[in-house]
């Protein structure tokens, strides 16, 4: 797609106003490569990763809404990964594997300026090394013990003059008036991972598994952070088609590095914790086709809130969640080169701060999905057609009621204009802030959409080759996926409504060597 291309589509108001405009279109590449080498009793693998992506605009629509945006907008990811695999089968009940990681991940980003002509900016150059080793010790036919480790030693040089990064579910987010930090410092960082589980098969029909985590991590950026995680699992096997199972667990996750670190944030965060309990039953109606029904409930705490104040009380562990619901699979297993499935969720999910909770940015109720593949009939049988289709009740979304001129009263001090009927012709003016309705309060149209994609392999005597179309939203379905209330929020009473993307076809080669 052109460069005028994307800026028709990154600009679809069509009311005149000074619109954005793309100098370099989205562009990606990726390639990976394996090596394998057998071995006595075992294998030796090597395995490259890379991937790029990128993208550069010019922003003019924030202008009368977070003015410190307008400006270049340039961003970069680069990813590299090179593994080392060397699995082992050492006796018939005892097995290992190791894994060494050389990984190289490099984040840049260029936004707007500071009014002083400076841009701001964000640069990452994070390079990893990870040993994962795991033993499996069969112990007999029915015992059979896991112990395993990740060790990461992680070197991240920051360069950066921006904001607090914008949060997940954060709609109120303003770089104009949000504090600065500038960062020019090397981290260094420590991840130590232990693990064990034990799984143990009682009298043919009950199957148990116990394990534990422990997860440290050492960095010159926060302070010393250690957390225990039990889980377990039970499977019964009420009849030989039908099996029950349960399971529970403790996992807990770091918050972003932007939210720890001292130089930006608040360096004693503790980690997201989350609390796990799941029951199920898997039916079997024959070797082909099955079912699997599983609910849920996730409790969470510890979770992140954000405040725009000054660190590190920017950043606490006030916040609270909790999700629960259940899933329905319905699943033909492949055969005869044929296999999909069938699924439906229903789920409910919310979020508590400052003693209010609200729906999750990612509180979908109901998602619906069928999926479906086969090879098409007589003389195109080589050819493999298949389809999915996706039909979700509507994203919840925070409203835009009413705005609010705000003047700049001294440099970076940023007040609400005296006088709100005419604000934008104050001397003092800098920009407008939207005033919501409650977070989350709304809720999109629903979301339906058909992808189809015909493929076809082709054998050689040492590689293959697979020819692919992909259509996707063959329907050109025009899915709403949120609302423009203008440049300057003008349009509240009156928001574009803003649409997903329409029918995208695509043609690709892959071939394996």
């Amino acid at each position: 797609m052109s460069e005028k291309a994307f800026t028709k589509a990154f600009n679809s108001s069509g009311d005149g106003e000074e619109t954005n405009e793309v100098t370099e279109v989205p562009r990606f590449y990726d390639v990976q490569a394996v090596w394998q080498h057998d071995v006595k009793n075992g294998r030796v693998l090597l395995q490259h990763f890379s991937a790029k992506d990128s993208i550069e605009l010019v922003l003019n629509t924030p202008r009368g809404s977070d003015p410190d945006v307008v400006g270049v907008l340039a961003s970069s990811v680069e990813y590299h990964s090179t593994s080392l695999v060397w699995e082992q089968m050492w006796t018939n009940n005892i097995n290992t594997s190791s894994t060494m990681y050389l990984i190289s991940t490099s984040q840049s980003l260029r936004i707007g300026n500071d009014g002083t002509g400076n841009h701001y900016f964000l640069n990452i150059d994070e390079s990893d090394l990870v040993w994962q080793p795991e033993l499996r010790w069969g112990i007999n036919d029915s015992t059979l013990l896991t112990f395993g480790s990740d060790f990461i030693y992680a070197r991240t040089p920051v360069d950066a003059y921006i904001s607090r990064p914008p949060q997940f579910n954060d709609p109120d987010y303003n770089l104009t008036e949000l504090e600065k930090f500038r960062i020019d410092k090397t981290y260094h960082s420590g991840l130590i991972n232990p693990y064990f589980k034990v799984r143990k098969k009682w009298l043919n029909r009950l199957t148990t598994q116990f394990g534990m985590r422990a997860r440290y991590i050492k960095s010159d950026g926060r302070e010393e952070l250690l957390a225990i995680s039990p889980r377990s699992s039970v499977e019964y096997e009420l009849t030989p088609k039908t099996v029950l199972t349960g399971s529970w667990g403790r996992y807990v996750q770091s918050p972003e590095g932007g939210q720890w670190i001292r130089d930006a944030g608040n360096p004693e965060l503790k980690n997201l914790d989350s609390e796990h309990r799941i029951i199920g039953v898997h039916y079997k109606f024959n070797p082909t086709w099955n079912v699997q029904v599983e609910a849920y409930h996730k409790p969470m705490k510890s979770l992140v809130a954000t405040y725009d104040v000054p660190k590190p009380n920017n950043y606490t562990n006030e916040g609270k969640g909790e999700a629960y619901g259940f899933d329905i699979l319905i699943k033909r297993e492949f055969s005869s080169n044929k296999m999909g499935w069938l699924s439906y969720s229903a789920l409910r999910s919310t979020r508590t701060a400052n003693g209010v909770t609200t729906p999750f940015l990612g509180d979908q109720r109901h998602t619906f999905t069928v999926v479906w593949s086969q090879p098409m009939l007589n003389s195109w049988k080589k050819w493999i057609m298949g389809f999915r289709l996706r039909a979700n009740s509507g994203k919840p979304y925070t409203k835009v009621i009413s705005r609010t001129g705000i003047c700049e009263d001294i440099p970076s001090e940023f007040v609400d204009c005296a006088d709100q009927n005419a604000a934008d012709t104050d001397p003092k003016f800098s920009h407008w802030t939207p005033n919501r309705g409650s977070k989350n309060g709304s809720r999109l149209p629903n979301f339906f959409q058909l992808d189809v994609r015909v493929d076809r392999e082709v054998l050689y005597n040492s590689w293959k080759m697979n020819y692919y179309i992909d259509i996707l939203n063959i329907l050109n379905t025009q899915n709403i996926s949120g609302y423009d209330y203008g440049n300057s929020f003008e349009k509240i009473n009156n928001p574009v409504a803003t649409k997903s993307l329409g029918i995208f076809p695509s043609i690709g080669i892959e071939a394996t060597f």
